[in-house]
């Protein structure tokens, strides 16, 4: 199997790592905004090659998205038209309708998958397990850069304007 990688950051690094050591992976395709974090991980892989998604889609079996919500809206369209399955971590970006839409289509069209972790749906994996027994309350403690969470409106504010604020 060969598998791309959109996102060398903290995620695509342990996928990557993991990937490494199975057998099963032939190629890891590695793709970041930032050159130095795909030639970072790339050194510390056996399988690792560097190359852009146009590149590298003409070569992988499955896609792993572990970079933005923008990154989703950016890329996830070319996978899918390409025919390869993909696995999208941003899960967020689908909250957005018509993404979300044009993905289904073209993968159904296309004979193809999309997954979606529950993992990356803020925990529901450890809730779902917990739930076996009756719950009071969840407490969900998560790390992230602060940017991170700044919401699309938000960013198209000036300065100036979040100062009136």
């Amino acid at each position: 199997m060969k598998l791309g990688i959109i996102g060398c950051g903290a995620i695509g690094t342990d996928v990557a790592k993991a990937a490494d050591a199975m057998n099963e992976i032939e190629v890891i395709y590695l793709h970041d905004l930032k050159p130095e974090a795909s030639k970072k991980l790339c050194s510390t892989l056996k399988k690792g090659t560097i190359q852009t998604v146009a590149e590298f889609l003409e070569h992988v079996d499955l896609v792993f998205e572990a970079a933005s919500q923008q990154a989703v809206g950016q890329y996830a369209q070319q996978v899918l038209t390409a025919k390869k399955d993909m696995v999208i971590m941003s899960i967020g970006s689908l909250f957005d309708d018509t993404l979300r839409k044009k993905l289904e289509t073209t993968a159904r069209r296309n004979h193809c998958k999309i997954y979606l972790p529950s993992g990356a749906v803020c925990g529901i994996d450890g809730v779902l397990a917990a739930s076996v027994e009756r719950l009071d309350s969840v407490t969900l403690v998560t790390t992230k850069p602060p940017l991170g969470y700044r919401s699309k409106t938000a960013r198209s504010f000036s300065k100036d304007q979040h100062a009136k604020r």
